[in-house]
């Protein structure tokens, strides 16, 4: 008994559905929301004020750092 396994003959009905999904897929992803444009527009008015907060909260976060980096070394050196 030599069977043989009848193939599907309509591959191009396959390949339209196929291109049909991707198409919607790709063209959805296109309108997707911007969520980050809000923040995007406030950084660019407030660039320069953010600047100095930032150099500010990086030289208090600097002075906490070596505070606690001078007392973690003093309580890890005096039990020795």
């Amino acid at each position: 008994m030599n069977r043989t396994r009848k193939r599907f003959s309509c591959n191009w009905i396959i390949r339209c559905i196929l291109s049909l999904v991707v198409s919607v897929g790709l063209a959805s992803t296109s309108f997707a929301a911007q969520f980050d444009s809000p923040f995007m527009k406030a950084q660019q008015e407030n660039k320069a004020n953010w600047s100095k907060e930032d150099k500010a909260l990086d030289k208090e976060a600097r002075r906490i750092g070596k505070k606690v980096w001078q007392e973690a070394e003093y309580h890890f050196y005096s039990h020795r």
